[in-house]
């Protein structure tokens, strides 16, 4: 009975491994009968975003199109773009997405750069609703070299980007908006807001200090035009005043 069982077992295994040889012939000759048809050669490409021309791949096939590895090269071709994906749409089709990334502030070095949540650096113009983006300065030093795709993850840019974050999601500061970030030295980093009122924060308790400046732009209210600097890194705040 033992003998019958293991006989068994074995002619299972000897049917499962033939048919797993059978099928891996089957789809080899199927995958080289869809490449060698042009029918399957891409006549179209719908995209969401017309400014890239994907017209390269107009007439290869889809199947045999290694479709990540064009993206990847997109990627780094558009560093603008944080999400590039292209799939296939049988017979003949290619679908293109795109999505851009999200700008957070300007960083002024040999020229501007834009940059976003990830600390990608990317092109843009200092013109429409990028115009009014916080700039970032003092980090020459830093980012020699600087090209568009590169990704940077330094004390003074990751605390210019938290401070950014902070202030954009305290809906009490919605009308004090940034104008510069001077990170130059972290532990002396500063920030300008409107009628150009320096606010001087350093690099601790980036959360903490922005909730006690809202209070603190409340009590100067319409003396606010006075201010000339308001120093939140010593344990009592200090404002002062231009005519002090």
């Amino acid at each position: 009975m033992k003998k019958k069982k293991t006989d068994l077992l074995v002619d299972a295994l000897i049917l499962g491994l033939v048919l797993a040889i059978a099928l891996y012939f089957i789809l080899r000759c199927l995958s080289g009968f869809l490449q060698s048809r042009e029918y399957f050669n891409v006549k179209y490409i719908r995209s969401n975003d017309d400014t890239i021309d994907l017209s390269y791949l107009k007439g290869r096939n889809i199947f045999s199109l290694d479709l990540e590895k064009q993206a990847k090269g997109l990627r780094a071709a558009y560093p603008a773009y944080n999400s590039i994906r292209l799939t296939r749409y049988p017979p003949n089709g290619v679908i293109a997405e795109f999505k851009k990334r999200a700008p957070l502030a300007y960083i002024k070095l040999a020229r501007y750069f834009l940059v976003g949540e990830e600390a990608v650096l990317f092109d843009g113009a200092l013109k429409g609703t990028d115009a009014a983006l916080p700039v970032i300065t003092g980090l020459e030093s830093k980012m020699l070299g600087a090209k568009p795709g590169m990704r940077y993850n330094i004390k003074e840019l990751n605390l210019a980007l938290e401070l950014i974050r902070r202030v954009n999601n305290t809906v009490e500061l919605k009308n004090y908006k940034i104008s510069r970030i001077n990170v130059s030295s972290a532990d002396k980093m500063s920030f300008f807001i409107p009628n150009n009122v320096e606010i001087k924060i350093g690099d601790n308790d980036i959360a903490g200090k922005v909730k006690l400046l809202t209070p603190l732009l409340a009590h100067v209210g319409r003396g606010f035009s006075n201010v000339k600097y308001i120093d939140l890194r010593f344990k009592e705040p200090v404002i002062k005043y231009l005519d002090d």
